[in-house]
């Protein structure tokens, strides 16, 4: 199980579902002003405020592994090996769950994880470029990029037949 995205604390940052302009200024958003877009906006101006929209979500299943992967990576790269236990250790101390749903079950999703990162902010990406694109990663000048979530993007717009709504 792992869990990704949202809970951001940041000022500026709460928001409802109403996603409301400038009604709450003077009430729940007076002391959470934030608009970089409108140079100038202000409360005292009256707004608007910049709305937000936050997503988190629980993975469960191998996709689990790849968020740990990603966390391991970006940890090293940081902080370095003393304060981590290492994944490949993981197997020892930890029972693996066996899957409780099947493919054919309408409840079961299939997920990707993607990520936009380069060799500047996580540890063990390839130095050789032909390495590199083994593992659908891009070199380029003294650098290694993963450039998945914009690989995706370009996927989903190819193969959109009418529309597509990005997010």
């Amino acid at each position: 199980v792992s869990f990704v995205g949202g809970i951001d604390l940041c000022d500026g940052r709460y928001d409802t579902p109403d996603h409301p302009l400038f009604k709450t200024l003077d009430t729940i958003h007076h002391n959470d002003f934030h608009q970089p877009n409108f140079t100038g906006s202000s409360i005292a101006k009256g707004g608007p405020r910049e709305p937000w929209h936050d997503i988190h979500c629980r993975l469960e299943g191998p996709v689990a592994w790849d968020v740990l992967k990603n966390f391991e990576q970006r940890w090293m790269k940081q902080v370095g090996k003393d304060f981590i236990f290492p994944s490949n250790k993981l197997d020892e101390i930890i029972i693996r769950a066996t899957p409780i749903t099947s493919s054919q079950d309408p409840e079961t999703w299939n997920v990707q994880l993607f990520r936009s990162i380069d060799g500047a902010a996580a540890s063990d990406f390839p130095e050789n470029p032909e390495d590199a694109a083994q593992v659908g990663l891009v070199s380029g000048k003294d650098s290694t990029i993963d450039r998945s979530i914009q690989d995706a993007y370009i996927n989903a717009i190819r193969r959109a037949k009418n529309f597509i709504y990005i997010e």
